[in-house]
């Protein structure tokens, strides 16, 4: 079937995302040549001592790193693009704000931040108005469970549908407009860091570098 045929593209996609960089990185290690990174820290402590579940977890811990940050803040810088080309109106206000807050002499810092409401709030609207992640990641259910009448079975694999949540008009007014103004004054709709960067546990562990380093640029 065409669905089985993909998923086997799909997981030797996924593989090589994880083998060659690490085979790389471990090459050089045994050559001596390998520059300082995460990968090579760990096979430099472990050397000798390393066992396959060990290597394992380096692999997939390196890669589940690089592609959580390879092409997230890279699809949220894309999609304020589209909304300053969407909205100049936008755009017009959040550089008056910079200009007259930060002036024409450097760039914001993140000591600005507070200074910068319209700004902070614009990166809000961005993250509602097309999250990177709109499934989020699959979760599986540790045991049978029961949520307003529906059996969910041990092993279940759920989805969370973020786009939903962060379009939902229940909580947000109006949401498939661009309006960063939704998160100023003294009754904000809902933040989407609560939801854009997934739940609980399993919830993002760079949303903080992200959040800041989107800001920044």
């Amino acid at each position: 079937m065409d669905f089985k045929r993909k998923a086997a593209q799909w997981h030797q996609t996924l593989s090589e995302t994880a083998e060659k960089p690490f085979a790389f990185v471990q090459q050089q290690v045994v050559d001596g040549t390998a520059p300082p990174s995460y990968v090579q820290a760990l096979l430099e402590k472990g050397k000798g001592r390393l066992s396959g579940e060990d290597l394992y977890s380096i692999k997939w811990s390196a890669a589940s790193i690089y592609t959580g940050g390879a092409d997230t803040t890279a699809s949220t810088l894309s999609c304020f693009f589209l909304a300053m080309v969407l909205n100049p109106h936008v755009q017009e206000r959040v550089h008056e704000e910079i200009d007259r807050v930060i002036g024409t002499d450097r760039l914001p810092a993140l000591e600005d931040r507070n200074e910068l409401p319209y700004v902070d709030a614009l990166l809000k609207e961005v993250l509602r108005w097309h999250p990177v992640g709109p499934m989020g990641f699959p979760h599986v259910a540790a045991s049978d469970d029961v949520y307003e009448g529906h059996f969910i079975p041990k092993g279940s694999i759920l989805m969370a549908n973020i786009h939903g949540f962060l379009h939902d008009a229940q909580t947000y007014h109006d949401p498939d407009t661009f309006n960063p103004d939704r998160f100023l004054g003294s009754n904000p709709e809902l933040d989407p860091h609560t939801l854009a960067f997934g739940f609980g546990r399993r919830s993002c562990p760079g949303r903080e570098l992200a959040n800041n380093g989107v800001w920044l640029r």
